[in-house]
């Protein structure tokens, strides 16, 4: 089961910018081959055209709304309604990959403008859809391509996207053994995470209390996302520390996230040296393009 991962259609899907203009983003170009995208251009949908004025974020009487400054038209309602309606009618979904700072994607770098037209320093940095996105799926990973160039940040994103995934295909036909056989092949990946998470993770999949499976589902699922909620122990110079590796990653079946970071180290290699660099030789016979192994 792939990913399905809703995404601003003008990452590399559409000519829909406010300009006409579409944004060939390379990590979007690569996980095409690895997840299920769902490209969707909010401003499209509410019937702006392309090309079209831009739209900006406005405070006005302490509330967002989405304005055209060039006709003074306002376009909130309609967004909000958009996303109300796209959102509520996703069947499934896994995560989100928005356009950065853009009006109406955005989920942490859009211009908040006041009404004169100056910029505010603002703690709440959200594009409508985004925004909506946020509030509706607080535990599945919505990022941005912009954040995703830090590779901290890109790391977690898609180790927690597949493993919602893997545990999502699990709830499809749930059983104890196969919840125990799912913890104890994540077991390191949440370790690395947050340890005292994955205790928690492993308490409730024991089911000492012989509590019916479906709660017991519920109840894991609810926790899993929070592993995820911060990076990788070693990057928080913990004396636990310990870090996915390609092999980690590879022996637990996470090839499309180990494939990017072996493209990712090979060319920071050849970059150094003028070589075409060197990977782990657990990986070197592997085709980038192998399918993904299932539970």
């Amino acid at each position: 089961m792939k990913p399905i991962v809703v995404v601003s259609k003008c990452l590399g899907f559409a000519h829909c910018r406010y300009n006409g203009e579409i944004i060939e983003d390379p990590f979007v170009r690569r996980l095409r081959d690895f997840v299920e995208f769902r490209p969707v251009c909010p401003e499209m949908e509410i019937g702006l055209g392309v090309p079209r004025d831009p739209i900006r974020v406005v405070l006005v009487e302490g509330r967002l709304r989405l304005v055209q400054p060039t006709t003074g038209k306002e376009f909130s309602e309609q967004m909000n309604g958009f996303a109300e309606a796209h959102l509520s009618g996703l069947a499934a979904v896994d995560g989100f990959l928005l356009k950065s700072r853009s009006p109406s994607c955005g989920t942490r770098d859009v211009r908040i403008y006041n009404e004169t037209g100056n910029v505010l320093p603002s703690s709440k940095r959200q594009g409508l859809f985004g925004a909506a996105a946020l509030a509706r799926f607080p535990l599945l990973p919505v990022e941005d391509e912009g954040r995703l160039k830090n590779f901290l940040i890109r790391e977690r994103f898609l180790a927690m996207l597949f493993t919602l995934t893997r545990f999502r295909e699990l709830a499809g036909e749930p059983t104890m053994a196969r919840l125990t056989s799912f913890h104890a092949r994540h077991k390191l990946l949440l370790l690395a995470y947050n340890e005292p998470v994955m205790r928690q993770l492993g308490r409730v999949g024991a089911n000492e209390g012989h509590k019916p499976v479906a709660e017991v589902f519920r109840e894991y699922g609810r926790l899993l996302p929070l592993a995820f909620a911060s990076p990788p122990l070693a990057s928080r110079s913990s004396p636990l520390a310990v870090r996915p590796s390609p092999s980690w990653l590879l022996a637990l079946g996470f090839w499309p996230l180990t494939c990017l970071r072996v493209r990712s180290a090979s060319r920071s290699a050849s970059s150094a040296h003028g070589s075409s660099g060197s990977t782990n030789p657990t990986l070197r016979n592997r085709s980038c393009s192998s399918p993904i192994p299932k539970n």
